[in-house]
């Protein structure tokens, strides 16, 4: 089947339809009959390609689109009193009996609304009334089509709320948002080239310029000086004993199956392990007690290698030692040993492994519960040891070494510490906001980054007073209140989309142009 599109005298295009060896001078004559007429010749057009003919449309589309939206803008009490023509003559075609239409009542009937919203009714009738329309309207209006089923499907979101169907409709009315892309496109582009750009200007950094967009409570206080360094120092450290409960309470609820596994471990051969290290020590017994007069080890080392040999032959006087449970405590205290001399330290490491696959062999489940608690240990350690935090006794320096850590790890952007930070801001507290806080506190900075910058603005504002403007991105505190606001404009994006397509379709409406010019 092949058909041919005819542009009559009053602008409205005729299709016929006929064979595939059909002419368009057969067509026409075909046109004519149907008509009535053979007095006037329309415009012949050859079928083109729908796909190619409706990319084509799209700039004009979408000049229509925004021609809709500045008309809104442009004159909103006019758009006001049209939206109130149409949604009240809607009312009265609806549940208006006849009788208010002959009443004279202006209240109970309004021609001037029955037409507006008939006239509305009648253009998407021409859009949507048919099969036909439909592909005639997608592909001479592809910008405006798009902006419909946004529309509409995004009222069928709101329909639907709580159901299935709400999050494909409201995703369904985000992409088709003729606003959506472009505003994306731009947002990651330029959102990026902005962060990195401030970032290097003020030496904060591309990360902490990303937290004053995001623009938390806590990022506000630090950078606007409403709390003090001590309390973001106070923050991580709460974060910090925070993973440790974490810890604890996972071990804890874990070690209860052990506290039901009540089978007796015999340990004689960790007893044995024991005196193997006080031989190799050369530390004798003498009339039961340690002689270490001729041992390897002294002093602290002596005490500590002591202790740790009467708490393992002790281990097992008592009722219930030899359970999962309690060879686990035995393991932790032999653990907790802390010791500076390499001989007790590996006499403690031995043990503890000892005692520990000793458990693992009765309940193999010990293994995944003593993993997990290392790795956790292991994070913890690595957080001290980054951060300065594994003791804050040692007043200003110590804590100005902790902020500076800090504040560093996030300025850096550093992978290992990032990853710490992040720990710890799941915890709670928001550590790496607060701490990129403090960075976008002072008005200007010492560092390298903000001084060259300061610098090349006032070198090449001498040359253009345009150019002045490169001053006040050295700034780290106007940078910071910058972005702030930056993020809240980009927080309000969708509100802005949907009041954009509301706006163009409020300016489809027909304008009056005596009611323009009173605007």
């Amino acid at each position: 089947m092949k058909s041919f599109d005819f542009e009559g005298p009053d602008g409205k295009i005729h299709t016929i339809e006929g064979p595939d060896d059909a002419t368009p001078e057969q067509a026409f004559a075909a046109l004519q009959i149907k008509l009535g007429t053979t007095k006037t010749t329309p415009t012949i057009q050859q079928n083109q390609n729908p796909i190619l003919e409706t990319i084509g449309n799209i700039p004009e589309s979408a000049g229509r689109f925004i021609s809709g939206i500045t008309q809104t803008v442009a004159h909103p009490l006019q758009t006001g009193s049209n939206l109130l023509n149409v949604a009240a003559g809607g009312l009265q075609n609806l549940l208006a009996p006849e009788s208010f239409k002959t009443s004279g009542n202006p209240l109970l009937y309004s021609q001037q609304a029955e037409q507006a919203a008939s006239a509305v009714g009648q253009f998407y009738k021409e859009r949507y009334g048919g099969i036909r329309n439909i592909g005639e309207t997608i592909k001479t209006d592809p910008v405006g089509f798009a902006a419909d089923v946004s529309v509409l499907t995004g009222l069928g979101a709101g329909l639907t709320r709580g159901t299935g169907l709400a999050k494909p409709l409201s995703t369904v009315s985000k992409v088709t948002n003729p606003l959506y892309l472009p505003g994306k496109a731009v947002k990651e582009v330029a959102g990026h080239a902005y962060q990195w750009g401030t970032g290097m200007t003020t030496s904060a950094g591309y990360k902490a310029v990303g937290e004053a967009i995001k623009g938390s409570k806590e990022f506000k206080d630090a950078m606007r000086g409403n709390v003090p360094e001590s309390q973001v120092l106070q923050n991580a450290t709460d974060a910090l004993d925070s993973i440790k409960e974490s810890r604890r309470l996972a071990y804890q609820s874990k070690l209860s199956n052990l506290k039901n596994a009540t089978q007796q471990i015999p340990i004689n051969d960790i007893k044995s392990l024991a005196n193997n290290w006080l031989k190799r020590f050369n530390v004798k017994k003498v009339n039961g007690e340690l002689d270490f007069s001729r041992s390897t080890v002294t002093g602290t080392a002596a005490n500590e290698v002591k202790d740790i040999y009467n708490m393992v032959q002790e281990w097992g006087s008592k009722a219930g030692d030899n359970t999962p449970a309690m060879l686990d405590v035995l393991k932790r205290r032999i653990g907790d040993y802390y010791s500076t001399n390499r001989n007790s330290r590996a006499m403690v490491s031995n043990l503890e492994k000892a005692v520990k696959d000793k458990i693992i062999s009765a309940v193999p489940d010990y293994a995944d519960m003593v993993k997990e608690y290392a790795k956790s240990s292991e994070v913890i350690n690595d957080i001290e040891k980054a951060f300065s935090l594994k003791s804050m006794a040692g007043g200003k320096a110590a804590s100005d070494t902790a902020i500076r850590k800090l504040i560093t790890a996030i300025r850096e952007d550093n992978t290992f510490r990032k990853s710490l930070l992040e720990t710890m801001d799941k915890s709670g507290g928001n550590v790496t906001g607060a701490a990129s806080g403090l960075l976008f506190k002072s008005p200007w900075s010492h560092r390298i980054g903000p001084m060259f910058t300061l610098l090349g603005g006032g070198l090449a504002a001498l040359a253009s007073p345009k150019l002045a403007a490169l001053i006040p991105l050295s700034s780290p505190r106007l940078i910071g209140e910058l972005s702030v606001l930056l993020g809240q404009i980009g927080r309000t994006a969708p509100i802005a989309r949907g009041t954009g397509i509301t706006a163009y379709q409020a300016g489809r409406l027909p304008m009056n142009q005596q009611d323009i010019n009173q605007e």
